[in-house]
């Protein structure tokens, strides 16, 4: 009884920390500040998850790395999706950065999708995010064949 409830508050612990970094990321944002909590928010996930860089797992590979440490609730993974897509959405714009980019939206996808299947909810806000990410990769990939055009 006593290892479930230690378990349960690093569980909640875990999701105030993800909540934490996401408040923080989206003050920033309506301050055009975003740059700057870029870098600061990779230590913290670093430090919460144990996940030093989320572009380098295998998309395939992803979701199962991410519940094997079964400490993420679906309201963590969603937010820790949030997190993923706001950074994503901050280097949209920096070429140097557009494999990264690719790879942020990618995974927020992936979580969204999987949250999209196993609950009963619809999220209105969560179906938004997976409509502009499906709209991105669509726009990258009418560029990538302009390119070779």
């Amino acid at each position: 009884m006593q290892k479930q409830d230690y378990l349960i508050r690093q569980i909640d612990q875990l999701g105030s920390i993800l909540g934490k970094i996401l408040y923080d990321l989206l003050g920033l944002k309506i301050e055009n500040k975003l740059h700057l909590g870029v870098s600061t928010t990779q230590i913290q996930l670093k430090k919460a998850l144990g996940i030093s860089n989320f572009t380098s797992i295998p998309s395939e590979d992803f979701l199962e790395i991410i519940q094997e440490k079964n400490i993420l609730s679906n309201d963590s993974l969603e937010t820790l999706a949030d997190i993923l897509f706001i950074l994503a959405e901050e280097i949209a714009y920096k070429e140097d950065r557009a494999d990264e980019m690719h790879k942020l939206f990618e995974r927020a996808h992936i979580i969204y999708q999987y949250l999209e299947n196993i609950e009963s909810t619809y999220s209105l806000n969560r179906h938004y995010k997976m409509d502009k990410i499906r709209s991105h990769f669509m726009n990258a990939y009418k560029d990538v064949i302009k390119k070779k055009a």
